[in-house]
């Protein structure tokens, strides 16, 4: 994981995973929200204990209200080729 922006996504989403499952452990309910771009980032969560839940927005309204420019990064030429 060359890419710094890359790398912080999936710490990111693997320390929300984290945390949810503490929470989870104590029976106490979460509700999260966050972008994951990447499955395999998604796929980190026991889906027995986790619902997915995903919005059907078209990609150029995603791409402009991403403030970190995630969507932008994903799809330009330089990431999706070391991918």
């Amino acid at each position: 994981m060359g890419n710094c922006k890359v790398s912080g996504s999936f710490t990111n989403i693997r320390r929300v995973g984290e945390v949810v499952r503490l929470f989870a452990e104590a029976s106490i309910i979460v509700i999260t929200a966050f972008i994951s771009p990447f499955r395999a980032d998604r796929e980190l969560f026991d889906k027995g204990d986790c619902i997915e839940v995903c919005v059907n927005t078209p990609l150029e309204v995603c791409e402009q209200r991403d403030p970190k420019g995630l969507y932008h990064l994903i799809l330009s030429t330089t990431l999706s080729k070391s991918w």
